[in-house]
């Protein structure tokens, strides 16, 4: 038997309102090479049902009588998967018929690319497109903030997750995929396809919306993380806290902008001339460059936009820049 192109991974969990529409977005897809693995969990609604009615020999069905989680059946995927590329899909959700054609030929003519997903159009109880961050450099960087990559539109290329060992760690529930992401970003690049190839439905069940505080708390541990792997300096639960801030609120000085700001330049080992900032560029160039310098450090990015340049003024300065300014001078 030919070996699939694509796997394409959809755990289920009592989706029979939005079931069917997910199922034929799949099997209606333009490009057609592909074994869709579907893990009912525990449903106690007619998705098992709906599941079955299909006759097409693409579909592999696993009927699990419990409920044993997203995570669980995300790796089971992974895991017997035979595709060269693993795509993800939710039960909720729909897949414009073009998006594995596109997302696949993107692939194949970009090998240093292991993921690849798109710009999604949110539907239903609330109308928003999101376009994420189309290149590898944008898409590191904004990973300090959040994850920029959207998980269910995501291909991944099957033989570096499989090499790397990596998997859906169970720690990070509602927040697996923004783990994953990072650990697997660190042998590979990403690419956000700027098309909105795929419809993600906002309704009252969502998990980003039944559980916010544990999603809260799972981020900031795994902006920790990332920051530690990009400056190799081990931080504490407050002065993360500190930068997490300073990364959400990138518009304002603060104790907490102030505080990375020093921390940044020592990693990095900044020249040791004073620089003058006027109040309207100390804001938005600083708080900016100090992500994409110790991108360059980390990374290598060879991009003269990625520079630090001074902006000079003579306008009069803040007590916090004038600190801001000692560190500089201290280094």
């Amino acid at each position: 038997m030919k070996t699939p192109t694509i796997s394409i991974i959809m755990p289920v969990y009592n989706a029979e309102k939005y079931l069917n529409e997910a199922i034929e977005s799949i099997l209606n897809q333009t490009f057609t090479d592909f074994e869709f693995l579907i893990f009912n969990d525990g449903s106690i609604d007619k998705s098992c049902e709906i599941i079955t009615s299909y006759n097409d020999k693409r579909i592999k069905f696993f009927n699990y009588n419990k409920n044993l989680g997203l995570i669980k059946h995300l790796n089971e995927g992974i895991r017997i998967s035979e595709g060269k590329y693993i795509a993800r899909m939710d039960a909720d959700d729909i897949s414009l018929p073009q998006r594995l054609e596109k997302q696949l030929e993107f692939l194949e003519s970009n090998p240093e690319i292991g993921i690849c997903s798109c710009s999604i159009r949110i539907f239903g109880t609330k109308e928003e497109i999101l376009y994420y961050p189309k290149d590898d450099n944008n898409i590191k960087i904004k990973m300090l903030n959040n994850s920029s990559i959207s998980h269910p539109s995501a291909i991944l290329r099957s033989d570096l997750i499989k090499s790397t060992s990596l998997k859906f760690d169970e720690n990070y529930i509602h927040t697996e995929d923004y783990k994953f992401w990072l650990e697997l970003l660190k042998y590979t690049k990403a690419y956000n396809i700027p098309e909105i190839l795929y419809l993600y439905r906002y309704h009252d069940e969502n998990v980003t919306l039944t559980n916010k505080e544990l999603i809260s708390i799972n981020k900031i541990k795994i902006q920790k993380n990332y920051i530690e792997y990009l400056t190799s300096t081990e931080y504490n639960q407050e002065e993360a806290f500190l930068i997490i801030d300073a990364i959400n609120n990138p518009w304002s000085i603060n104790s907490s902008f102030i505080f990375i700001t020093e921390q940044f330049l020592k990693i990095i080992h900044f020249n040791k001339t004073a620089l003058f900032f006027s109040n309207q560029f100390i804001i938005k160039e600083l708080s900016t460059r100090w992500i994409r310098f110790i991108f360059k450090k980390k990374l290598n990015i060879n991009d003269s936009k990625y520079l630090f340049s001074p902006l000079m003024n003579s306008a009069n300065i803040i007590t916090k820049t004038k600190y801001l300014i000692k560190c500089f001078i201290n280094l």
